[in-house]
């Protein structure tokens, strides 16, 4: 999208017209909903996802359990209404046979569909992820409910990037 962005600016700026008659900018925000939608359960499953944790390293470890559970069911409550709206705008589309007021003419069903299925997968895996949790931290498994919803340790990054860079490295070799 960048690529087609970039083309159609210099066109505009040299030519003084457009390729896409705005149609980059229709299609990069569709995509940019879309990936967003689906990039969020796997940024979850990452355990890659902003949190304040100079608040919780400062809490008793007991507190900071209990604050991971809240987070992660109010994640999946925040998923559950993103994807009953999402539902009903793409419905609505898909109902009224709605098109993109442009001259691509999209019908919106298509990224509306695209956009609601990701934050379906969302809603079901920070479900699925809430529930392992909880069942966890009621078995007392306090490494197996930190590995589903604890904050990733300065240890467990580093270890991550030494692996990209040993993987590239030993890719790189002939």
């Amino acid at each position: 999208m960048a690529f087609l962005i970039a083309i159609d600016v210099v066109v505009r700026k040299l030519f003084a017209t457009t390729l896409m008659s705005g149609g980059v900018g229709e299609i990069s925000g569709y995509v940019l909903a879309i990936i967003t939608a689906w990039g969020a359960a796997s940024a979850l499953l990452a355990r890659s996802h902003v949190r304040i944790d100079t608040l919780q390293i400062m809490l008793p470890r007991p507190a900071g359990r209990l604050a991971d559970m809240v987070a992660v069911v109010a994640f999946f409550a925040a998923s559950a209404v993103l994807s009953y709206v999402a539902y009903f705008t793409f419905n609505r589309s898909l109902m009224l046979d709605a098109h993109s007021m442009t001259p691509l003419a999209v019908p919106l069903a298509i990224p509306q569909g695209l956009w609601f299925a990701g934050l379906a997968f969302l809603t079901l895996m920070s479900a699925a992820i809430a529930l392992a949790g909880c069942v966890a931290l009621i078995r007392r498994d306090y490494a197996a409910a930190h590995r589903l919803i604890g904050p990733r340790s300065v240890e467990e990054e580093v270890d991550e990037q030494n692996a990209i860079i040993e993987s590239s490295l030993t890719e790189a070799k002939p």
